[in-house]
């Protein structure tokens, strides 16, 4: 969910240009996601308090690659798009909620703050490399965001 919900921040709005021609309407959808995003961490404490850190987490990897797909297949609805980009930036907060927990688990407290910042360094240096080096290419966002629909298959099929 952290890969996806840092490509989707980074790229929501020049991908929604592709089939949408109203850029209020998408950076409204934008400000809308990051609420999303702070207001699902609440959601996910919650469910992680009631079922576990590791089942809440791999529920989230396995609904992020299938909103990946519908925002991917669906770009060209107007309400498709602002619902799958909050439900992105919502999964995506399930990655600052549940993570610090889960590598507390993992690797232990003593030093948690530098496993979490590592942890997030590999996201935003992952997505660096793959939004730039797209851009780079020439690709187009469908093909990027089908990547990053096969990269959350293999991500939920490690969370198993």
């Amino acid at each position: 969910t952290g890969v996806s919900g840092f490509y989707v921040a980074a790229t929501y709005k020049n991908f929604g240009q592709t089939a949408i021609a109203d850029d209020h309407f998408i950076t409204v959808v934008g400000c809308l996601g990051c609420l999303c995003s702070g207001l699902s961490r609440m959601l996910w404490g919650s469910m992680a308090d009631r079922i576990g850190h590791f089942i809440t987490l791999e529920l989230a990897a396995y609904a992020s690659p299938i909103v990946m797909l519908i925002y991917t297949l669906t770009a060209h609805s107007k309400l498709s798009f602002a619902v799958c980009v909050c439900s992105l930036y919502g999964l995506w907060g399930a990655s600052y909620c549940l993570v610090p927990a889960i590598a507390a688990f993992l690797f232990g407290d003593a030093h948690l703050g530098t496993n979490y910042g590592f942890i997030f360094l590999v996201f935003g240096v992952a997505c660096t490399i793959i939004i730039d080096g797209a851009g780079a290419t020439g690709w187009d966002f469908g093909l990027i965001n089908y990547l990053f629909v096969a990269m959350g298959c293999v991500g939920a099929g490690l969370c198993s």
